[in-house]
């Protein structure tokens, strides 16, 4: 089975949130060992070092793809020549899927105590773990409305928007620009991450726009992210500025106008009111010593 094909869908994935390409990355890593377990040994081994390389690449501003790496690449590194290594990344990937799928239901319960009744909630994209957070706030009847601005140029934020009314949620959608006249109106922020690193929170372009908006509104602006979104300081930077397809924003530009199309940003983690994981919320101070200690492959250390 060719792994390049895996990587380039991965990759090819521009409106999908960090949770769920990782989810999407480890069934293929399942699938591929499933079709390769005839393979050489010594071939596997290598061919998984370069699938496992290849995913992360493809998307390396996404921390829980780089989680899902690390730990099948730490999988290989602890394992003796004498025992084979299919088995323990096997073992590695399906409870990197299951700790996926715990993770949203400890972070809709991490975030119930920070919101009042009736809550006014505004959130930016589309993310997974907001999603989930929400759609558990309306269940406990403790949501009355939510604003969400439309995340271009990929639209993420109509998704949500869709989703969410598809729930009986009563939703306000507007375009990226309204995000401080939301603010005025909302009793809290709500925003994902793709990232969480040592030099700020990697989200959609946008964020530190609501960060500020929020900020200045004096409205408190969380973070919503699970331990897999938290990327390792001893680890090279992730990279987040490539440019996107101009054609994503304006089609036929005149001659004389360059399209500038990025779909990340780096905000200081200071902006926000807090980092809410599921073992609940954190400050800036305390998150950074966890990135620290967190274990790293040989093959993916960098300068922090």
């Amino acid at each position: 089975m060719r792994w390049d094909r895996l990587v380039d869908t991965i990759r090819a994935d521009h409106t999908s949130g960090a949770a769920e390409l990782a989810r999407m990355a480890a069934v293929a890593v399942l699938e591929w060992a499933d079709q390769t377990a005839l393979m050489p040994l010594h071939v596997w081994k290598a061919e998984l070092s370069a699938l496992a390389s290849g995913l992360y690449t493809a998307q390396p501003a996404m921390a829980p793809l780089f989680h899902l790496v690390n730990e099948i690449l730490l999988a290989l590194e602890s394992t003796t020549v004498q025992d084979a290594p299919q088995p323990r990344v096997r073992g590695v990937v399906q409870a990197f899927l299951e700790d996926l799928t715990r993770a949203n239901e400890s972070l809709a319960k991490a975030i119930l105590g920070l919101l009042p009744p009736g809550a006014r909630i505004l959130t930016f994209s589309y993310s997974s773990s907001i999603l989930a957070v929400l759609l558990e706030a309306h269940a406990r009847h403790r949501l009355s409305a939510v604003f969400c601005t439309e995340s271009r140029p990929m639209l993420e934020g109509q998704r949500l928007a869709r989703e969410l009314a598809g729930a009986g949620i009563a939703v306000e959608l507007g375009v990226d620009a309204a995000i401080a006249t939301f603010t005025e109106r909302a009793d809290l922020a709500l925003v994902g991450a793709d990232s969480l690193t040592i030099r700020g929170v990697i989200n959609k372009l946008g964020t530190t726009s609501l960060a500020l908006a929020c900020r200045h509104a004096g409205v408190p602006c969380y973070v919503v992210a699970d331990h897999r979104k938290r990327f390792p300081a001893g680890a090279a930077a992730p990279a987040f500025r490539q440019l996107k397809p101009a054609a994503e924003v304006w089609s036929t530009p005149p001659t004389g106008v360059t399209i500038w199309n990025a779909y990340f940003e780096c905000t200081p983690m200071t902006l926000f009111s807090g980092i809410v994981g599921e073992d609940g919320l954190r400050g800036p101070a305390e998150l950074l010593r966890q990135l620290r200690a967190l274990p790293i492959a040989q093959v993916l250390r960098g300068n922090p």
